[in-house]
């Protein structure tokens, strides 16, 4: 459930370019943000990105 809300309020900014394109996304920080630990974060972050919306870069 959480992961939904996480999922549309990030694909929201993505949309509206509330994060520039190429800007770097922080697991630590949006997790701190959204009150979740990282998982949810990754998580929702790996669903964006098979939607072309994000580009996930490993460690």
């Amino acid at each position: 459930m959480i992961n939904k809300e996480i999922y549309k309020e990030l694909k929201k900014r993505i949309v509206y370019l509330d994060y520039k394109p190429k800007q770097v996304l922080n697991i630590k920080e949006l997790a701190k943000e959204f009150g979740v630990s990282p998982m949810p974060i990754r998580e929702v972050l790996i669903l964006l990105e098979t939607e072309k919306l994000v580009h996930i870069i490993p460690n």
